[in-house]
């Protein structure tokens, strides 16, 4: 579980319906509609707005905590998919519940120690000799 997936399911108990947003932001059709937005480019706030407004009503639609905390988990579930954020404050125009979101691309590489993992796999299946070459690779590389 991601740190931001920590960070929303402590949050949750503090945001007025904060276990029910997390629910439906987490369900597979949101995740899907939040993906494909991101991969379209475009802030995938606006493919929930409807079925958040709808779950939190008018009264608290109006609180920038219950908002941003739709945000919070959207970070949390796009980084679990592979995302991270490319740019803030994006202006969303005609959407009925968020003025600005986020837009986010997807991670080119794993998260460092999914690499580091990856590489310690790739030394320990090096023969004796083959090893040996790697270390003196390297150390010619660290004289330059």
């Amino acid at each position: 579980m991601s740190k931001s997936m920590v960070r929303a399911q402590r949050a949750a108990r503090r945001v007025p319906h904060g276990s029910e947003i997390l629910e439906l932001l987490s369900s597979p059709k949101s995740r899907k509609a939040l993906v494909a937005a991101a991969i379209e480019g475009e802030p995938p706030v606006a493919a929930i707005s409807k079925e958040f407004a709808a779950l939190v009503g008018p009264k608290d639609l109006k609180l920038a905590q219950v908002k941003q905390y739709a945000g919070l988990c959207i970070r949390a579930i796009l980084e679990e998919e592979g995302f991270e954020i490319e740019r803030t404050g994006v202006w969303l125009g005609d959407d009925p519940v968020f003025s600005t979101g986020s837009v986010y691309r997807k991670v080119t590489s794993g998260p460092a120690g999914h690499r580091n993992e990856l590489l310690e796999r790739f030394v320990k299946v090096l023969t004796q000799e083959e090893a040996r070459i790697l270390q003196d690779l390297l150390s010619k590389r660290r004289k330059k």
